[in-house]
């Protein structure tokens, strides 16, 4: 049989021994919380802001492209229509000179 503590402090000093061996037992009284590594975060963190930059790039490029390719399409159609009205001078010079 055990004897039962006679003095507060024997309570005290058991009831502190009881605590220490809950694997529960976490500050504050609260449920334990799964603590991730500090350089695991930095990891994720620093991965999250190199995925947005490459993303922003991305659309950066394709809308510089696409700004590109409609200047060109824009100067093609200029070149076109100024060939075309070469053209018709042309032909109009050529229409005069056989009547005459």
């Amino acid at each position: 049989m055990t004897t039962a503590p006679t003095t507060l402090g024997d309570l005290n000093r058991k009831k502190k021994h009881k605590q220490s061996l809950s694997p529960w037992r976490v500050r504050n009284r609260s449920f334990p919380t799964i603590k991730t590594p500090p350089c695991l975060v930095v990891v994720v963190v620093v991965v999250v802001v190199a995925v947005v930059v490459v993303v922003v790039v991305v659309v950066i490029v394709v809308v510089v492209v696409v700004v590109v390719v409609e200047v060109v399409v824009v100067v093609v159609e200029v070149v076109v229509v100024i060939v075309e009205v070469v053209v018709v001078i042309l032909e109009v010079v050529v229409r005069v000179v056989v009547v005459v």
